[in-house]
């Protein structure tokens, strides 16, 4: 899950930094925030042991302990979102890589483009052999 939040933190700061012009999958903007959720509800389970949400006393802290939904559901969840960790993170994982592999062949392409190597117009991810001229 942790791995997974990277990931989606990276590819929404892409469009941004690199020019990218590859919109991101909307099934990735919509589950942002509750991944960010769901990672810090689980990362500081330590303080959620100490009825703490961000250093304050909260009855939500202890919502990191239900652990019913994963067993019964086969989700998690931080009380507000869930995420089904088969089908639903399978998906998001798939949309991600898609968008990662789409990125990084545009940014390979203009890279290509802007050293004077050949474009192939075929497989994206190969340059053609620079011509003896």
């Amino acid at each position: 899950m942790i791995a997974l939040n990277k990931a989606l933190e990276i590819i929404v700061s892409i469009p941004g930094r690199y020019a990218v012009g590859r919109s991101i999958p909307p099934e990735i903007t919509q589950h942002v925030g509750l991944l960010e959720r769901l990672r810090h509800h689980y990362e500081h389970i330590d303080e959620r042991a100490l009825g703490k949400v961000k250093g304050q006393v909260t009855p939500h802290a202890e919502e990191a302990w239900d652990f019913v939904s994963l067993v019964a559901s086969r989700t998690l969840t931080d009380g507000r979102g869930a995420l089904g960790i088969d089908a639903e993170a399978t998906s998001l994982c798939l949309a991600a890589r898609g968008y990662l592999i789409g990125a990084w062949t545009e940014l390979v392409r203009r890279a290509r483009v802007a050293r004077g190597e050949e474009d192939p117009a075929g497989d994206p991810g190969v340059a053609s052999e620079p011509s003896a001229s």
